[in-house]
């Protein structure tokens, strides 16, 4: 299993704290787990997401998520 599809498979069983919508990795402007559904972005330290609401970034989400 390559570094890439371990952490794909990680992803899919996290989800927003908020809304319990599903996050998406971004890397720009910051990197984090992005719901779209609320515009925040949780921030990533040291390997580990930090999925606390009020750490989070608010933001406008400007990736289309399909």
């Amino acid at each position: 299993m390559t570094l890439l599809s371990e952490v794909r498979d990680r992803l899919k069983h996290l989800v927003c704290p908020s809304c319990k919508g599903v996050l998406y990795l971004e890397t720009v402007p910051v990197t984090g787990l992005c719901c779209p559904a609320c515009a925040l972005v949780y921030p990533i330290e040291g390997f580990i997401p930090i999925l606390i609401k009020h750490d989070a970034l608010n933001t406008v989400v400007n990736r289309s998520f399909g």
